[in-house]
């Protein structure tokens, strides 16, 4: 899987199809099943280039799904995977700036008790 994709993510929910996509040996099928039961979400075949991608049902907003993602041989869990709205935030130094080192931070974090589904994903920096 594309190391975006992994346990306590957040996927795009209804009315728009969350995508997952990796790499896996050529002509390989891929199925994509949920919470335990055999019922397959997606299904598809690895290119020739070892890709493949598949796109999900929309989903409703919601939380703690688990994923299976299998080609027959190895088969991964993602656990705990919610469905709600997307955001990707982009900048310079001020995406690096933590709420920790905010004017009243204590109060700013206390605030946010009630937001418990909130989920953050951090990529590393690299040059271009």
């Amino acid at each position: 899987l594309a190391p975006l994709l992994s346990s306590y993510m957040v996927l795009q929910r209804e009315p728009y199809s969350a995508r997952l996509w990796g790499w896996a040996t050529p002509g390989n099928n891929i199925s994509i099943a949920w919470n335990g039961n055999d019922t397959t979400l997606g299904f598809g075949i690895v290119e020739d280039d070892g890709t493949w991608s598949i796109s999900l049902p929309p989903q409703p907003a919601g939380a703690g799904h688990d994923i299976q993602v299998t080609d027959g041989i190895t088969t991964l869990i993602l656990e705990d995977i919610a469905f709600g709205d997307v955001y990707l935030c982009a900048g310079q130094s001020n995406m690096e700036f933590t709420v920790g080192a905010a004017l009243d931070s204590a109060q700013v974090m206390a605030d946010s008790i009630p937001y418990s589904n909130l989920r953050l994903a951090t990529v590393q920096k690299s040059l271009a």
